[in-house]
């Protein structure tokens, strides 16, 4: 059982360190405590594994290169006085607690272990795992355009990546009883304290994101429901709080407070698309009493969508009601992360969209039934390697969702609306459907970074385009197998089915939280807190 201590409490340890509440760095002989349990800095209690140590003589010499977690790079730890370029300050946290530059046998202060998701089922790749020297700073709320760099605060005084097991090892961390942790992917973060032994390797085998703002930070999410659709109940079974006893968690009605997962109802008052080939929207699920049409009151203009870190475009059944593609292009441009199912290819099929050669577009329902897609670990041209699709590619192994002799995930009613090429130069194919399919190479997912339209700008937002549906294979308000379309009168969180993911859902888990990340350029790998590209 973990003992949990409040965020508050933490600053505070922080702060009465700065005063002098607490003796500074031993030098190079650096701290020694036992190891306790690990703390976590939100409010309440959790059950896991408590820490555990053993001798870590991991390296040779006072300075170690170390892989980052599986990321791109490597992060140089060692002494001040080892060419490390360190100031004495930067292996202390501001709390006291310093690494110990000389222990026995030239070993080191190691932290192993892995971070799950925050129903604490799946392992996840990509997640920042840092001591900070300070307390981390309050994250923003909405759109922006943050770099790794500003997204990670407080002084990095050693980190690592999770690679694609969720596993992660420190190198050279300081020691004592409390020291702060932060576990952390975009705006999903949470801080622990954790009491770490000198010169042992410390054990954490079960940290996770938070579930709920009183576990930590949570991104602010804006779902707009479908009726082909439930990507709102995905982020149930990935674990957010969707209450219980008649409360709803984190989710809330429209752009009110007090959660971070805003529901707003797509597919309302629309007539069918142009052209008879598209079908007419269905009406998504709702919060009890009523949720606010998506049109109207979530993309209305940029600053709508601007109070929000990532939309969720849930297909409606037919080409989007009402769509403003300029407001959504605005919203990217400025660090907002789009994700857009089947039918929202409406979209990007219409200025300013139509004119960044994203992909080659057939309107339609498009049914391609059942099929098994591969996951691209090069990019469109087939020869530059593509780091993230490769970790995909092993997280998917991983968490058992790929089948077959060559690994391919199966994926239930996929749809044909796509198709990326090497032509389709600010795109990247992460999966297709294999040469089995009805359509072979038919894209399933793809994404892009924006803005588009100038080189020349940073890469601020994200969109990443599904022409599957994560309904289809969920159950989520009593649908039957094979079936994504929602039942009139769908109320959300309460008809999610809190079943396990599917395949396919696992896939949308794996680019949830990359969604959710800062932006890493598609031929490169991430690289650990506190370095540089």
């Amino acid at each position: 059982m973990r003992t949990v201590r409040s965020v508050v409490g933490l600053m505070t340890l922080f702060a009465m360190t700065a005063a002098g509440g607490t003796s500074g760095c031993g030098g190079s002989s650096g701290w020694k405590g036992d190891v306790g349990n690990s703390v976590d800095a939100g409010t309440g209690t959790e059950t896991a594994p408590g820490s555990s140590t053993a001798s870590s003589g991991a390296g040779e010499g006072g300075a170690v290169a170390v892989p980052a977690g599986g990321g791109g790079g490597t992060l140089t730890l060692g002494p001040p006085d080892a060419g490390s370029g360190l100031s004495a300050a930067s292996g202390c946290t501001s709390q006291g607690q310093c690494v110990n530059w000389s222990c026995p046998n030239s070993g080191h202060t190691t932290i192993h272990g892995t971070v799950y998701d925050p129903a604490g089922r799946n392992p996840l790749y990509d997640v920042a795992v840092y001591v900070p020297q300070s307390p981390p700073a309050p994250l923003s709320v909405g759109a922006s355009c943050s770099t790794c760099e500003s997204l990670i605060t407080g002084g990095v005084v050693a980190g690592a990546l999770t690679d694609a097991a969720g596993n992660f090892s420190i190198v050279d961390a300081p020691t004592g009883t409390g020291v702060p942790l932060v576990v952390q992917i975009g705006k999903w973060r949470r801080q622990y304290l954790i009491d770490v032994a000198d010169c042992a390797d410390t054990q954490e085998a079960a940290l996770r994101l938070p579930a709920n703002a009183s576990e930590g930070d949570l991104p602010n999410i804006a779902v707009s429901t479908g009726g082909a659709d439930s990507l709102e109940c995905l982020l149930r079974r990935i674990g957010v709080d969707a209450g219980g006893d008649g409360g709803t968690g984190e989710f809330v009605s429209g752009a009110a407070s007090g959660g971070h997962v805003h529901v707003f109802q797509g597919g309302t008052n629309a007539a069918a698309a142009s052209g008879g080939v598209a079908g007419t929207p269905i009406a998504g699920a709702a919060m009890a009493g009523g949720s606010p049409a998506s049109a109207t009151a979530l993309w209305p203009s940029s600053a709508a969508l601007q109070q929000y870190d990532i939309v969720l475009l849930s297909c409606e059944g037919g080409e989007t009601a009402n769509p403003n593609p300029q407001a959504l292009n605005d919203y990217a441009g400025l660090g907002g992360r789009v994700f857009a199912s089947h039918f929202h290819y409406n979209w990007f099929t219409l200025p300013p969209f139509a004119g960044y050669n994203l992909a080659t577009w057939t309107r339609g329902t498009n049914n391609t039934g059942n099929i098994a897609a591969r996951i691209q670990t090069t990019l469109s041209d087939g020869v530059t390697p593509f780091p993230k699709g490769a970790a995909m590619e092993q997280w998917l192994t991983n968490v058992n969702a790929l089948t077959g002799a060559t690994p391919e995930l199966p994926i239930q009613v996929s749809r044909h609306n796509a198709d990326v090429s090497a032509a389709n130069t600010p795109s990247t194919a992460w999966i297709v459907a294999d040469p089995g399919a009805p359509v072979p190479g038919a894209t399933q997912y793809f994404s892009w970074d924006m803005p588009v339209a100038s080189s020349s700008q940073q890469p601020c937002g994200r969109v990443v385009y599904s022409d599957l549906h994560v309904g289809a294979a969920s159950g989520d308000y009593g649908q039957g197998p094979a079936t994504q379309n929602v039942p009139p009168g769908a109320v959300t969180p309460s008809g999610c089915a809190n079943n396990p993911l599917s395949p396919q859902e696992k896939a949308l888990e794996f680019m949830l939280f990359d969604l959710s990340s800062c932006l890493t350029p598609v031929s490169q790998k991430p690289h650990a807190p506190g370095t540089a590209l």
